[in-house]
C-alpha cells in the first residue's frame, strides 16, 4: 500500500491526498513521533510551524499545500510545570506551541500576560537554549508584587504569550574570531538568559567563565546544574551575604571577583551581562578600564 501511495504522491500530489488512505497515513504521522518516508520533509515543516496544520488540495491545478498556524501578537500557551527554583524564584515551563520557532537567539524574551484584562504584561527572557525537541519554554522568575500572578500560575492554566522578541545576545556578529575568552556575569534571575547561552554551546570552542551572584546560597537557582555547566565554562558562584549560611565559597560581588581573577587578554575578551543595574554599571566601568573594547560588552536588552 505504501509503495503505491508513494508513486501516486510523486505523479499527482493533489490526487494522492484525495485518497482516504494517504490522508489517514499523513495525519497519523503528523501527530505522532514517527517519520514517514513518503513526506518526511513536509512533516518536519508542519511540526516546526505549528501544532495543528491543515491540508488543502486544489484538484484543478494539482496543488498540494499545508495551511500552517503562525504566531499572532498573543498566543495561548499552557503552563506545564511551576516549581520552586530557589528562595523567591520560580521555574516555570510553558508549552512552546506556534511561538517556539520564533525563538532563535539566547537572550531573547517574550511578553506574558494572564489574559487580555491585564494592562501591563511581564517581560521574561527564556532560560532554555533555542530549538530543542521538547518544544518548551523555561523561565526563571523572581517573585515580586508585579510578578506574583505568574509565580502563582497553576499547572494546566493558560497564559497569553507573544512571539520571541529582542536581538538577544548578538555575539554571532559582535564577537570576531579573535575573541578567545568570554566572561558571563549574572546576578539573581539574570542567570536565565546566560543559562540559555551556556546550554546552546554556541560560543565553543572559546574559553568561558561564568560569575553568578546571589545574596545567599538559598537564593541561588540552578545550583544542581553547576556540575554540567562545568563541562562548558569555569563556574564561580559568589555570595554577597554569607553570614550565618555556612557558605565557604567566593564572597562579595561578582565584578570584584572577576577583577581579582584578572583578564589575560582584555582586547580579545567578550562579555555577556544580565543582572541588577548596579552590577552592570560597575562591571562595565571596570571592564572598559581594564581594556575590554566597548563593542565586546553585550547586553540582551
Amino acid at each position: 500500500m505504501i509503495s503505491a501511495l508513494a508513486l501516486l504522491l510523486a505523479l499527482s500530489p493533489a490526487a494522492a491526498f484525495r485518497t482516504p488512505a494517504l490522508q489517514a497515513h499523513f495525519s497519523a504521522a503528523l501527530h505522532s513521533k514517527c517519520t514517514s518516508p513518503l513526506f518526511a520533509p513536509m512533516l518536519e515543516t508542519a511540526r516546526l510551524c505549528g501544532d495543528r496544520p491543515s491540508l488543502r488540495v486544489d484538484a484543478g491545478r494539482q496543488i498540494l499545500s499545508l495551511k500552517m498556524n503562525s504566531p499572532g501578537d498573543w498566543n495561548k500557551l499552557e503552563v506545564i510545570s511551576n516549581t520552586k527554583a530557589a528562595e523567591g524564584h520560580q521555574r516555570i515551563l510553558l508549552s512552546g506551541g506556534v511561538v517556539h520557532p520564533t525563538y532563535s537567539v539566547p537572550g531573547q524574551y517574550v511578553k506574558i500576560r494572564k489574559d487580555s484584562s491585564q494592562e501591563k504584561p511581564g517581560f521574561f527572557a527564556m532560560a532554555n537554549a533555542p530549538g530543542g525537541s521538547d518544544r518548551l519554554f523555561e523561565f526563571l522568575i523572581k517573585r515580586t508584587d508585579g510578578s506574583a500572578w505568574i509565580c502563582d500560575a497553576s499547572e494546566g492554566s493558560v497564559l497569553d504569550v507573544s512571539p520571541a522578541q529582542g536581538k538577544g545576545y548578538p555575539y554571532s556578529t559582535a564577537f570576531t574570531k579573535d575573541i578567545s575568552e568570554v566572561i558571563l556575569l549574572a546576578t539573581g534571575s539574570g542567570i536565565a538568559p546566560l543559562k540559555a547561552v551556556l546550554e546552546s554551546r554556541q560560543l565553543e570552542p572559546r574559553a568561558l567563565r561564568l560569575y553568578y551572584g546571589a545574596q545567599t546560597p538559598a537564593k541561588m537557582a540552578y545550583r544542581d546544574l553547576f556540575p554540567s555547566w562545568e563541562g562548558v565554562a569555569r563556574v564561580t558562584p559568589v555570595i554577597s551575604r554569607p553570614e550565618g549560611t555556612g557558605w565557604a565559597g567566593r564572597q562579595g560581588y561578582i565584578q570584584q571577583c572577576l577583577l581579582e581573577d584578572g583578564l589575560s587578554a582584555p582586547e580579545r575578551t567578550g562579555v555577556l551581562l544580565c543582572g541588577v543595574n548596579a552590577m552592570v554599571k560597575e562591571a562595565k566601568e571596570a571592564l572598559l578600564q581594564a581594556g575590554v573594547p566597548p563593542g565586546n560588552i553585550l547586553m540582551n536588552f
